[in-house]
């Protein structure tokens, strides 16, 4: 039993020793993965350290200017008041025999 522990703990360590070595041994320099890692965490980081309430404020910047946010609404609300076109109901019989 002792033996098998340390038969899968001596895999387990040259398991990552080779992916260690890897990385380290990428023939065009590290990958754009490797690059960017933890760039998203950062970023994160950041904006909560400027607002740390920010997904409980309702402050958004809006982004679209007040007459064309007016027209996408009224266009909307125009297409929500027409009445839906009825779709062709459609009937399958499956006959197993």
């Amino acid at each position: 039993m002792r033996t098998l522990r340390l038969g899968i703990l001596a895999v387990a360590v040259a398991g990552m020793a080779t992916l260690i070595g890897c990385e380290s041994l990428h023939p065009m320099g590290p990958s754009l993965v490797a690059q960017h890692m933890g760039d998203a965490v950062q970023a994160n980081i950041a904006q909560q350290t400027e607002n740390p309430n920010a997904a409980y404020d309702n402050t958004e910047t809006p982004r679209i200017d007040p007459d064309t946010a007016a027209t996408v609404m009224d266009r909307y609300y125009e297409k929500q008041s027409q009445e839906a076109a009825q779709q062709p109901q459609s009937i399958i019989n499956i006959n197993a025999n």
